[in-house]
């Protein structure tokens, strides 16, 4: 594609970050109808819902049963067409194969560890008593994982750099948790949360700027991003613009999957007919994948509420 268009997409990144931030948030919301915020139980609730068990068992069968639906049969055209053993196939299927060759569907795979640990995070940030703090602490330490300087030749075969890869991402996830709570609640930030806040994240990025380390700066500019969103959709208004960030919210795990692998077939197909290329620079291939994509995203949410 021409350099200004692949420059305005690469920026379609930030969404990751935004996805992640509005995970933490969901889940935050989800775990309180399943923990007492005083006694939190495996078992009983305060609700009569069921325990965290079943919320685990909630939330990995609506993300498993969707990524499997797609990745049984795509690893299996996968390893057809690149000629690879059933062992890679069952590699890449479990969704260990992101870990230990950077193959798969990396935001499912790493969702699975990311679900693990979000009843620990709701505890601790419901009983810390200065969790703008925990929040802070828990982010700068991300970032300290991801220094850990690594041996391997090939970075993709490294479970380290691969395990970096995702908790670079942790930040927005972390925020969205913690500030979840201040949201349902309609709570307000302190004003002296919020200037120990940005005073520590100013100096996170003096101190890799002076030691010249690389910052993510995706998780920076995800809150202005949501918050920039926010006021475009109350300013609009418009019950189009509404029910069409509604679909598309609905959808969004789905056209994920499905923008990964069909992308994966685009190479494969040829795009000449009587020897004049249809492609237009590869504006149709892509074209095509956001279509398709939609289309098979929407009859894959569908299904799959209908089996869970």
């Amino acid at each position: 594609m021409p350099s200004a268009l692949s420059s305005i997409l690469s920026l379609g990144g930030l969404g990751v970050d935004v996805f992640l931030f509005l995970s933490g948030l969901g889940l935050w919301y989800s775990l309180d109808k399943f923990y007492s915020t005083e006694y939190p139980k495996l078992i009983t609730p305060k609700s009569k819902t069921g325990g965290v068990i079943l919320w685990y068992l909630r939330r990995y069968k609506r993300l498993l049963i969707t990524y499997l639906l797609v990745a049984i049969p795509y690893y299996a055209v996968f390893c057809i067409v690149k000629n690879l053993s059933l062992e890679k196939y069952l590699l890449y299927v479990s969704t260990v194969g992101f870990w230990t060759e950077h193959q798969g569907i990396w935001f499912v795979d790493a969702l699975i560890p990311i679900y693990a640990l979000s009843p620990l995070l709701y505890c601790a940030f419901n009983r810390s008593r200065h969790n703008a703090i925990l929040a802070v602490s828990l982010i700068i330490l991300c970032y300290v994982f991801c220094l850990i300087p690594n041996e391997c030749v090939d970075s993709k075969i490294s479970l380290l750099v691969n395990s970096q890869f995702v908790v670079v991402r942790l930040p927005s996830f972390i925020t969205g948790m913690w500030i979840a709570k201040y949201v349902k609640n309609g709570l307000a930030l302190r004003t002296t949360t919020i200037v120990v806040m940005v005073i520590a994240f100013i100096s996170l990025i003096i101190v890799f700027k002076v030691l010249h380390i690389p910052l993510a700066t995706s998780f920076f500019a995800t809150i202005p991003l949501v918050s920039l969103m926010l006021l475009l959709c109350n300013c609009l208004r418009s019950g189009r613009v509404h029910n069409a960030l509604m679909f598309m919210g609905n959808i969004s795990l789905e056209s994920y999957i499905f923008n990964v692998t069909l992308h994966f077939f685009i190479p494969y197909i040829s795009w000449d007919i009587a020897d004049y290329n249809i492609s237009y620079g590869n504006y149709i291939p892509y074209l095509s994948i956001l279509i398709v994509g939609t289309a098979l995203s929407y009859v894959l949410n569908r299904f799959v509420k209908m089996i869970v």
